[in-house]
């Protein structure tokens, strides 16, 4: 099964969300003003995206299959 979504956020910024798993696809992005914040990685991904300040603070992906999950590139999530 694969997902696909397309918005604006509250600031006015661009999303699409794509998700798709390893029979469809095997990908995740999470695109936000045409930058992608997905980890490069399989998985549950997460971001955490400041609209105050049109940013994002955070991102981590937790690979549900084989249990790694340590794939954070900030501090949100206390994992690096």
């Amino acid at each position: 099964m694969s997902l696909r979504y397309s918005g604006t956020l509250v600031d006015e910024a661009s999303l699409e969300i794509i998700s798709a798993g390893f029979d469809v696809g095997n990908t995740a992005s999470i695109i936000i003003d045409d930058t992608d914040h997905a980890a490069p990685s399989r998985g549950f991904n997460i971001a955490v995206y400041d609209y105050e300040d049109s940013m994002i603070l955070d991102s981590c992906c937790f690979d549900t299959f084989t249990g790694d999950y340590g794939q954070a590139e900030g501090e949100v999530f206390g994992m690096t």
